[in-house]
This record gives structure tokens, sequence and C-alpha cells, in this order.
């Protein structure tokens, strides 16, 4: 699997994808056996769901003090099987410029600290996806039901309202309740087919120039990213996946420029909401933000170093493939973001370019909430919040809550009160960010076990991979298929025959170099399930 710094970039636009077919008994039996390792909460204590029949009997649908825009052409965007839609879009024209108004859930109106909701949300988090099956933060009569963006239905909505010039820029952004009806709930694969000039379904409909608009803001915004040196990683999207015997199973994501569009309009939000927050610091505030560090500097040289190694060991064009970075040239080098766009490529070199693209990954440091604004390196804002997942995330609801209270449209709260919540937010958010980390990789360790343990029984025949990264002690391999793909771990002792010997790590960590054989970056190889020996995998290397 691609291990990339867990941020706002793909969330943000929904859950990954997760087939919605039956778990094998086993299968389903050691997820049951993580959730509970890890202490997740499945079950709504009765004064929760007391709470919930008192919001769905009264869901405040008629609140005068809303915003009427329920002739708005809203829509929301999303995986076929999503049913916690906290996401709704419209966008339309203004002179030369743009509106964007995006109607989140108005989950803060029905989750109140002090209450019995609140209570739970803060000990769960968020929600947790795991493949064919949820564990919802909020219970689902509000999460799928009342508080969801669901169609044709009137609805509750916290809007941000941006202006952008003609060129995509944010020029100031407001932020209001109102009163929405979504006029359609989309599936990401629809609308990308349709931008793409495949098919006709949503030619006439009210929401036809929004959707249109969103492919246009969405590039402005894209190049904007590419003129502030935003890196843009070069990296194939993995999902895990229930196959049709009920098994776990690793296989390709989809590649839909939709997802960038939509992914834009979200961060877009998240960081017009924060700027609100930050503007407010002079007012009785507790707002939350999520922060992102610049990779440490001895990282960037490392992978200054490591890159002029892969050349070397690939014998590369070095007036093309040479890294030379601002740090170490100042003027006359090179941002990362500009270099890993040039060497984006096809053909036989495209593995290399890959490899590269991984290793500068792995140079991030993590995101996390915290309660002081700080840049978020990752997208390039000097703030960032998340405002965009009020229905999956406590951070959510209780960023609204704030905002809600800044603007005057919520009682202000207790000050001390707030400040020790916002604390306990921040604590919890991260650790729920850590627990969905767990899941996707005990989720992917899995669907490995069922693959190879498929492999080694049927006497598979070699797989194809690409060397992504390597030390003394391992090499990580992507294994790619049509139907599948996933990484694996090769351990040195394991290939001491093939290397003739211990291994040394050599060009800047590029190779590894045996006596008899040599492995590096972004080489292409073929290996063979050996064997498996108290849950670790032994390959041989054809």
């Amino acid at each position: 699997m691609n291990r990339s710094t867990r941020d706002s970039t793909r969330r943000s636009a929904g859950p990954k994808i997760r087939s919605i077919r039956a778990l094998e008994t086993k299968t389903r039996a050691r997820l049951d056996a993580v959730i509970e390792k890890l202490g997740i909460r499945r079950e709504f204590p009765p004064d929760v769901l007391e709470e919930v029949d008192a919001i769905v009997a009264a869901p405040g649908f008629d609140d005068p003090s809303l915003v009427d825009l329920t002739a708005h052409p809203f829509v929301t965007i999303d995986e076929v099987e999503s049913r916690d839609l906290d996401q709704a879009l419209y966008l339309y024209r203004r002179g030369d410029g743009f509106v964007v108004d995006y109607a989140l859930a108005d989950a803060a109106y029905a989750v109140r600290p002090g209450g019995a909701l609140f209570r739970e949300s803060l000990l769960r988090g968020a929600s947790f996806y795991l493949p064919g099956f949820s564990i919802p933060m909020l219970p689902r009569a509000l999460s799928e039901g009342v508080v969801s963006l669901n169609p044709e239905q009137p609805r509750r909505a916290l809007v941000v309202r941006t202006f952008l010039d003609a060129k995509g820029h944010a020029t100031k952004s407001e932020i209001f309740r109102a009163r929405i009806i979504s006029r359609a709930k989309l599936s990401y694969d629809d609308v990308d087919r349709w931008l793409a000039g495949d098919g006709d379904q949503f030619d006439e409909v009210p929401y036809a120039e929004s959707l249109r608009l969103l492919e246009t803001i969405g590039t402005l915004r894209i190049a904007d990213q590419a003129e502030r040196d935003v890196v843009r990683y070069h990296r194939r999207p993995t999902e895990v996946a229930v196959d049709e015997e009920g098994r776990l199973t690793i296989v390709p994501g989809p590649r839909r420029r939709v997802d960038l569009y939509n992914e834009q309009i979200s961060l877009l939000c998240n960081i017009e909401g924060a700027r609100f927050l930050r503007s407010k610091a002079n007012v009785a505030l507790q707002p939350v933000f999520k922060v992102h560090e610049r990779p440490p500097e001895s990282r960037v040289a490392e992978l200054e170093v490591l890159i002029a190694g892969i050349v070397r060991a690939h014998d590369l064009d070095e007036a093309h493939w040479l890294w030379r970075s601002r740090r170490s040239h100042g003027a006359d080098g090179e941002s990362l973001a500009g270099y890993l766009a040039r060497i984006r490529v096809v053909g036989p070199e495209r593995a290399i370019a890959r490899a590269i693209h991984r290793q500068a990954i792995w140079t991030n440091r993590r995101s996390e909430f915290a309660i002081e604004a700080a840049p978020h390196h990752g997208i390039g804002a000097e703030e960032y919040a998340r405002f965009s997942s009020p229905m999956r995330e406590v951070v959510g609801i209780f960023t609204h809550k704030e905002a809600l209270e800044a603007l005057g449209l919520e009682p202000a709260s207790d000050q001390e009160a707030d400040r020790l919540l916002q604390a306990q937010v921040v604590e919890t958010a991260n650790a729920a960010k850590a627990i969905q980390s767990r899941l996707d990789k005990q989720s992917e360790l899995i669907a490995l076990d069922a693959i190879l343990g498929e492999d080694l029984d049927n006497g598979r025949p070699p797989r194809d991979g690409v060397v992504m990264g390597l030390s003394r002690n391992k090499v990580y391999v992507d294994i790619e298929a049509e139907d599948v793909e996933f990484e694996i771990k090769l351990y040195a002792e394991d290939l001491a025959e093939e290397l003739g010997g211990k291994g040394e790590v050599v060009e800047g960590g590029a190779v590894l170099r045996g006596p008899a054989r040599e492995l590096g970056i972004g080489d292409r190889i073929r290996v063979r399930v050996r064997a498996c020996h108290r849950g670790r995998w032994a390959f041989d290397l054809e």
C-alpha cells in the first residue's frame, strides 16, 4: 500500500472506496478482533438514543433564522455506497469570477457540549471505516438520516460561501446557517464520465453548470497550487475491498479527475474556515487547526543524496534526473514540486520515477490537530481547519460550534470549560487518526494474507514488482497486476542465498549490494511466495 501523509487531500472527498459485499466469517472475525483490541465503541448507550429520538422528532428544518437556499441546486458527490453525506456544493459565476457555496451538514445543531451525543462523540473521536462496513461516530438515524444531506429533503446546513476571482483566488468568504435541499446524490464515477464527454445524463439538469464549474474552478485551483510549488505526488491509489468470496483483496483505486476537483473545493472551504477562526483571535474563541510541518532539512538532504544514488545506479541522464535542490544550490536550485512534476514519465523509466516519488512521500511528517494555527505544508496553506467532516469527526462538530458562537448564531459557552474541551477534542481527534491508520494497516495485512496464501496454495507463477525502498534489513516492493496491487517486504536474511551473503547499502541508500547480486530502488523484479512463518511471508527472487 502507498504510505503517505494522512491528510485531508484524499479523505476530504469522503471515505475511501469500500466494497459492500458480505464478508466471509473468518475475515469478519479477524476484523472484529482488531476492533476489540483497539477499544472502538460500537453500541450507543440509552441516553444517546434518547437524544437521537428527540432530534429526529424535531430536526429544526423550519427554523426561521436559517437563510433559505432551497431554490439553489445543491448536489452531493460521493462514492456509490456512501450514506453519511456531509458536503453538498453549488457553484456559479459572478461577473468575471465565481462563487462557491459549500454546504456542510449542521451536526453542531444536534450534538451539543453537555449532552449525551457530544460525550459519546468525544469518546469515539471519529467514524471508522473498514472494508465492507463502518462504525459511525453518530447513530445512523442522524449520520445517514436527518443530519445527512440526503437528496430531495430539506436539511440544515452550515454554508461556507467563498468568492473567487477569474484565476480562482479567494477574495472573501462568508459563513452562515441555511436550509437547503440537495437535488441529487451523484457518484464520482458518473460525474467523472460526464465531464469527460461520456454520456449526456447531466446535460439538461439544473445543476449542469455547477458541475461544469467544478472542473473549471478545480483546474484553476490545481494550477494555483503548482505556481506555489505545492508538491503533487505521482502515486497509484490502492483500496482494500471485498472480493466475490467475501475475502479481502487490495486493488488499484480509481483515477478520476473529479476527485481532484472535489478535493480542491473541500480544501478551499477548510482554508477559508481556518482564516475565519484566526481572524477572530481577539474574541473568546477556542479553535482547532490542522497543521503539517515541513520535512526536516536533514530528510531533504538525505533525499537529494538518495536521488543522486538512484541516478548513478541506473546510469540515467543527469541533466534530466538529478535534483539540485534550493537547499544546496540556492536560487539556482529547483523546488521539489518542480522536480517531481518534471520527472513524471511513461515507458521503461516510469518505475524509477514512481520510486523517487515514493521516497519523496516518505520524507514527510504526519499532519495533526492542534490548538495553535500553523502552516499546512502538504497543501501550501498558512492555516487550515476541518470544517468539512462534521458528522465523521468530533473536531468538525467542535469547529462548527466555535464558528457559530463567533458569528453570534449560538450563545457563547463558558470559556474555561471550552478551553478544557478544546484540549480534549484535539487529543481524541489525533487518537482517532491513529486508530484509523491502524485499521487500514490491519485490513491490508489481512488482505495480504489472503492474496499470498492463495499464491502459495496454488503455486502461482512469480509476480512482477518494483523496488520502492530498502534498508540493510528490508526491501520494499510494489507488486503490480491488472486486478490487484499491493506492497510486500522482503527480509534481507531471507535473501542471503540470492545476494550471495550479507548485503550492504550503498549509493546513498539507493542500492542493496551483495557479493552475488544487488537490488536497487526503481528496479523491476519478479518474486515468488516461498513460505509463511509466524505471520511473516518469505519470497524467492527470480
